[in-house]
């Protein structure tokens, strides 16, 4: 397994708000248990990965996808429009459907914000 497979999984959890309790009660184990599976994934069979994957909303192809900037992306307040596009690849297709109905309502609420002027 790529080196960078457990920075993956710490950075999806994270992004979706998740702590390691949470994902751990979603997958029956403790936080502890949780956590060396997070430290060491090259460890952890297929199967857990798979339910991991489940609970985190993405495939397990996208934890070996390769993508050379994933490890440079920040999940904090300052993070700039090219930090943010590795990021889409975590998205299941409703989820992306979904970001592209809201971009659409915000680019007309912005066309009618406009108007007023």
């Amino acid at each position: 397994m790529e080196s960078n497979i457990k920075e993956k999984i710490r950075l999806i959890r994270e992004g979706r708000g998740f702590s390691q309790e949470y994902v751990a009660k979603k997958l029956n184990l403790t936080q502890q248990a949780y956590s060396s599976i997070e430290s060491n994934p090259e460890n952890v069979k297929v199967d857990r990965l798979k339910e991991l994957c489940r609970v985190l909303g993405i495939s397990i192809g996208t934890l070996f996808l390769h993508h050379n900037d994933f490890s440079e992306v920040r999940l904090d307040t300052d993070i700039s429009e090219s930090d943010k596009w590795p990021l889409i690849i975590f998205l299941s297709e409703a989820e992306k459907s979904a970001y592209e109905m809201r971009i659409y309502d915000l680019q007309n609420e912005i066309l009618e914000l406009k108007k007023l002027k």
